[in-house]
């Protein structure tokens, strides 16, 4: 049997997204790849704060997402589908 499971992961799932948002803009790789290198390169790390947080649709995941930008201090901006 299969059931609507709504809200069951949509914490988990939320986190995960901001998570991503954090790894791409504090640029982990880069600096995992100086850490492995032993290499010191300069740069600038930006932050979420003031930054614009996109979501396509606003369903239970989208509103979680949405309040923990928020909480970064994010503005959150989201496209939701009309029905014709």
């Amino acid at each position: 049997p299969l059931s609507n499971g709504r809200g069951a992961f949509s914490s988990s799932l939320a986190e995960y997204a901001l998570m991503a948002a954090l790894h791409f803009n504090k640029q982990v790789a880069r600096c995992q790849q100086n850490r492995r290198e032993r290499r010191w390169d300069k740069f600038e790390m930006s932050v979420l704060r003031g930054q614009t947080l996109g979501l396509l649709g606003f369903g239970d995941i989208a509103q979680h997402v949405a309040r923990l930008g928020k909480a970064f201090g994010m503005r959150v901006v989201c496209l939701r589908p009309r029905k014709p």
